[in-house]
């Protein structure tokens, strides 16, 4: 039936297709199989497999294969068979029509129709036509087309397969086959060829514990440069490279402790090889232990005098330090039972006390030593390694020293003192400090060559670090002008093995000065300050001419240049310069105040000048100044014309002001100077007098002869620079007072100057003769003739100073006569502006007659600032008063021009009242210049300063005995200084208030300082600042006393106790001239009975005058 033929084509085409499917699966099984086996090969030929990794690898190979194997048999049966939908008919009928395009899909409908045929009634015949001619066409297809051959690309990869394995066989054929049989036999060991061979020549070895072991390890073939040596004990593990030699490798064990295993290793260089590592068998080193030192420790005895307490040094620090002198005891155990032990020190053996397993001993280290520690235990076994040491020495310094005051070369002073601050410190303690000195007198006298000492009592023996103050009151060496003390200070430390050691100062010397050594110091660094001026002022140009120049290229540029800017930047810079050399003429001047009073060179009121200069100075650098620099920098940096323009003008300003308080500071300190000078040839004078008396008495003492001749040479050649002193001192007065400066002119040529030099000549030539009666009574007129010269001198020096008063009083009159001519318009203006009306024509001339006034009132500004150049006695208050004024005066102006008559008669009223507060401020300056110019009236006040000097010099004392005092009386003592020290104070203060031309002086520093030591007893701060600070009280209040008496040359003026005067001005008087006479006459009564001196009764007289006469101009 056409049926069956169909499905038995279906069946013939599966069989034929399953056949070339399972050919094809054995074909690429034996390629996989070839591949596989070969790659094993050259694997195994080049890494020599281990025998786990054969049995893996062929185990994995059958494994593989086998499952190929059966994965092709199921395939095959699956397929054959149809089964699980495996190569179903329709399957086959659809790849078979895809194979032969010209059945197209009748293959496929052929097997359904075949299926279906039985059930069909219609279209049967139909359908066994389409089926018997789709058979006869199958019949025609031969049963071998149906089978595919094996494709080209598969038979190509056999090929390639099989060439290849042949090739890589007859190329490895020495060593592949040797692999295939190595994997073929997975089970056996097969040797790796070794390029090497190491074997250990030591092996096994036994040492005792500590000792050095060499290993070595032999090599046979080709051999590396260098292997490891890898060991092991109980705690640790280590690796060493080690080089070859001979074909030998040696490795060295050292300090062995431990059983150690150890070995030789080489690893194969590459990844590539068949050889891991090349190794030889672990062997042993049995280690017996040796005794070993432990818990060393070692204890410092230092010796008795240090204070120092023994302490331990623990046995792990190998460095030991100890102080010189000490002894040390070792303690010590060992890790076994010992025999002996021993201490080399310096290699020198001391025998160490051992029982049982511990050792000990004491020993004295002398000097810088070596120190090791042998032990030897029962079976005679030494420490290998000994415990070494280093023991050094601290020796026993010299106590350090430092004397920070004072100065190696200082000058001393007429309060005979010398203060020593003593920094010193040493390492233990201290047994005793003191001075050495010599009294150098100048090379024309006989020398002293005793080296005298002084015990410096204030060393603590027991504090190893102090700093002390020791005073040393030289007063009894009576010493002279160049004499010299060579002074040096000792400390001694408290060593009682080899003796104090000494520490000596730098020798120091303290010079006696001269007047004039004194006097020229002051005037060199016064020439400083006036060449600082003169510094100053030529800066003070330059400034001015750049503040011009670019305020002018600002008016004719839009935009601030860089150069202009740089202009700016200079004048700042510049002010800065002048700054810091105003504070540089402060620095000196505050020299100059500090050698005057403490050399007490010149008169109380010359030294309260210099600081008046001082606040002066301070005056100059305003914060209007320090504001408009500021304001310059700032529009500097915003770059903007406007604001630089307004800011030079501001600046600009204030330039002037400057120069204008500089001028006066520089015109006052040449005055200052002239009146130094005068100072200065009265003080010489002075001590010519004092020198050529001590003289005379010692004469007349039988005193050696020699020695008086060269103190009176001394003398000669003073008082041959006396007389150009005066010279000198005449053409500075010269200016100031021509009477005064011609007086001092004669004098220094006078006869009785050309007398005295000649008998101090002739007193001198009969000393050195031994002609004492002949030395006396030159002497004695030498003494005659300075003592007259001194008298001279002194009322030269009161008249220069009494015309000095005298011309300033002059212009302070001068002043005041046109402040009263002002005064006197301005109340006739007030009056006829009385019944003034807003719409009166008469405003106009009013405003004229004002403005007149204001341009005198200016007048007078100029003469007041020219008169303030020379006198500090122009108050700050006097300024306010006319800036007041002034102000008012313009006020008045601008209200009459504007027609406000009522506002304009109160400024005038407030004009007055500024006029009459101007001349009574005037007044009392003039009152208080003449009053400085004095001493009268201040004999109570200096006995009062006397006696407030001897408690203050009880104050002093108790503070010096202070350390010498238990803590708690210390306490006590510094409350009861504290206390009297605050009375005293109060004292001072009550004083001061009832004589206020004192405050500023020498007495008012020693207040404010009083204040300072009040605060070191509050705060129980005592030291050595405080006693300086007391020392500087006492002798400022004893300088107070001094500088009076000096001072009290003019005529006193009795005081006396007056209703207290008020003047109210002009418009304060009666309209009544009758009782405004009368009241005038009263006042000015009332004013002469105060005692003022005859200048200021005859200035008062004129004053009060000019208010009688109204209207009329006062002359002198």
């Amino acid at each position: 039936m056409i049926n069956t033929s169909i499905t038995e084509f279906i069946y013939i085409f599966r069989s034929q297709q399953v056949k070339s499917n399972l050919h094809r699966g054995l074909v690429q099984l034996a390629i996989g199989s070839v591949i596989f086996l070969l790659a094993m090969g050259l694997l195994e030929s080049v890494f020599y497999f281990t025998i786990p990794v054969r049995l893996k690898t062929a185990e994995f190979f059958l494994l593989l294969f086998f499952t190929a194997i059966a994965f092709i048999c199921f395939r095959w049966f699956f397929h054959y068979n149809s089964l699980f939908n495996n190569s179903s008919n329709e399957f086959l009928a659809q790849k078979f029509e895809k194979r032969e395009p010209k059945i197209g899909d009748r293959l496929l409908n052929a097997l359904q129709l075949e299926k279906s045929m039985g059930s069909l009634d219609e279209g049967k015949d139909l359908a066994e036509y389409a089926v018997s001619k789709l058979n006869t066409e199958l019949k025609e297809i031969s049963r071998e087309s149906l089978y595919d051959p094996l494709s080209q690309s598969l038979k190509k990869t056999l090929q390639i397969t099989l060439i290849s394995a042949g090739i890589i066989l007859l190329l490895l054929i020495n060593s592949l086959p040797q692999a295939f049989l190595r994997l073929s036999q997975p089970s056996k060991d097969f040797p790796v060829p070794l390029p090497f061979v190491l074997n250990s020549m030591t092996g096994n070895m036994e040492v005792l514990g500590g000792d050095t072991l060499t290993v070595s390890v032999a090599g046979f073939g080709e051999l590396p440069d260098s292997i490891h040596i890898h060991w092991k004990d109980k705690d640790k593990s280590g690796t060493a490279a080690v080089a070859q030699k001979n074909e030998i490798y040696h490795h060295t064990f050292t300090g062995v402790k431990r059983d150690t295993r150890y070995w030789a290793e080489y690893k194969s260089p590459t990844w590539f090889s068949a050889w891991e590592s090349i190794t030889t068998n672990p062997d042993t080193i049995f280690v017996t232990d040796r005794p070993i030192v432990q818990e060393l420790q070692f204890t410092i005895l230092p010796p008795t005098y240090t204070g120092e307490d023994e302490f331990q040094h623990p046995g792990n620090i190998t460095d030991i330090s100890i102080p010189e002198g000490s002894r040390v005891r070792l303690t010590g155990k060992s890790s076994k039972t010992l025999d002996s032990a021993w201490l080399f020190l310096d290699e020198i053996p001391n025998v160490l006390y051992v029982q049982e397993n511990k050792l000990s001993g004491t020993f004295h280290i002398k000097s810088k030593t070596n120190a090791a520690i042998y032990v030897q235990d029962e079976n005679g076994v030494r420490n290998l390694h000994p415990p070494n040491y280093r023991f050094s020495i601290i020796p026993d310094s010299p106590p350090d020293l430092i004397v920070q005051n004072p100065n190696r070369k200082f000058e001393l002073d007429e309060s005979d003192i010398i203060g020593f601050d003593i920094q010193t410190s040493d390492d233990y303690g201290f047994s005793n400090a003191w001075i050495e000195y010599r009294i150098k007198a100048p090379d024309y006298l006989a020398q002293d060559t005793t080296l005298y000492t002084r015990n410096i009592a204030e060393i603590q023996r027991d504090v190893k670090s102090q700093q002390l103050y020791h005073e040393w009151n030289i007063s009894e060496f009576s010493l002279a002008p160049e004499d010299e003390l060579h002074i040096q200070v000792i400390i001694a430390d408290n060593n009682t093995l080899s003796g104090p050691s000494l520490t000596y100062s730098p020798i120091l010397i303290g010079r006696f000065p001269s007047l004039e050594d004194l006097f020229k110091r002051m005037e060199e660094e016064e020439a400083e300050v006036e060449e600082y001026g003169e510094e100053i002022q030529m800066n003070l140009e330059d400034v001015r001419d750049l503040v011009k120049e670019l305020e002018l290229e600002l008016l004719k540029s839009e935009n601030v240049s860089w150069e202009q800017e740089q202009k700016a930047a200079e004048a700042l810079e510049k002010m800065d310069e002048v700054f810091d050399q105003i504070e540089q003429i402060q620095e000196t001047m505050q020299k100059i105040q500090e050698q005057a009073e403490q050399n007490n060179l010149v008169s109380e009121d010359l030294v309260e000048k210099f600081s008046q200069f001082q606040e002066l100075l301070d005056e100059i650098m305003t914060p209007e100044m320090l504001a408009a620099m500021e304001k310059l920098q700032e529009a500097m940096e915003e770059m903007d014309p406007q604001k630089m323009l307004d800011a030079l003008e501001d600046f600009e300003f204030d330039l002037a002001a400057f120069e204008e308080q500089l001028d006066r500071f520089i015109e006052m300190f040449e005055l200052a100077l002239a009146e130094q000078k005068m100072d200065e040839v009265v003080k010489r004078l002075e001590k010519l007098a004092e020198e050529q008396e001590a003289i005379m008495e010692e004469l007349s003492k039988d005193e050696d002869l020699a020695t008086l001749a060269s103190r009176e040479r001394r003398q000669e050649e003073s008082f041959k620079s006396l007389e150009q002193a005066m010279k000198d001192a005449a053409k500075a007065m010269e200016a100031l007072s021509p009477d005064a400066s011609q007086q001092l002119s004669d004098l220094a040529e006078s006869e009785l100057t050309e007398s005295t030099a000649s008998d101090l000549n002739e007193a001198r030539t009969e000393m050195q003769n031994n002609n004492s009666s002949g030395a006396s009574q030159s002497g004695g007129e030498a003494s005659s003739g300075l003592n007259e010269m001194l008298e001279i001198a002194q009322e030269i020096q009161s008249e220069f100073q009494e015309d000095t008063v005298d011309e300033l009083l002059r212009k302070f009159l001068a002043l005041i006569r046109n402040l009263l001519y002002i005064s006197q318009e301005q109340e006739n203006l007030v009056k006829e502006t009385e019944g003034l009306r807003s719409r009166s024509p008469k405003l106009i001339e009013t405003a004229v007659k004002q403005d007149k006034i204001l341009r005198e009132n200016q007048q007078f500004m100029i003469q007041l600032t020219e008169l303030s150049r020379e006198t500090f006695h122009i108050s700050p208050q006097i300024a306010g008063a006319i800036g007041r004024t002034k102000t008012a005066m313009d006020r008045t102006i601008s209200r009459l021009e504007q027609k406000q008559t009522s506002s304009a008669k109160k400024e005038m009223k407030k004009i007055l009242k500024g006029l009459n507060e101007i001349a009574k401020l005037l007044l009392e300056s003039a009152n208080q210049m003449q009053m400085s110019g004095s001493g009268s009236g201040m004999a109570e006040f200096m006995e009062r300063m006397e006696e407030m000097s001897k408690q203050q010099q009880g104050i002093n004392q108790g503070t010096m005995n202070l350390p010498q005092l238990g803590m708690m009386a210390q306490q006590q003592m510094m409350e009861q200084l504290q206390k009297q020290q605050e009375e005293l104070k109060k004292q001072l203060e009550e004083l001061l208030g009832e004589n206020p031309g004192q405050e500023s002086g020498g007495a008012g520093k020693a207040k404010d300082e009083m204040e300072e030591v009040i605060e070191d007893f509050r705060r129980k701060q005592v030291d050595r600042r405080t006693q300086e600070r007391q020392q500087r009280i006492l002798s400022r209040m004893l300088d107070s006393q001094k500088s009076l008496t000096q001072k009290d040359y003019s005529e006193k003026r009795k005081s006396s106790d007056g209703e207290e005067f008020i003047y109210s001005g002009p418009t304060g008087l009666p309209t009544d001239m009758g009782e405004r006479e009368m009241l005038l006459i009263n006042a000015m009564e009332s004013a002469l009975q105060e005692g003022h001196s005859r200048e200021y009764q005859n200035m008062m007289k004129q004053y009060f005058r000019s208010l009688q006469r109204g209207d009329e101009l006062i002359n002198e």
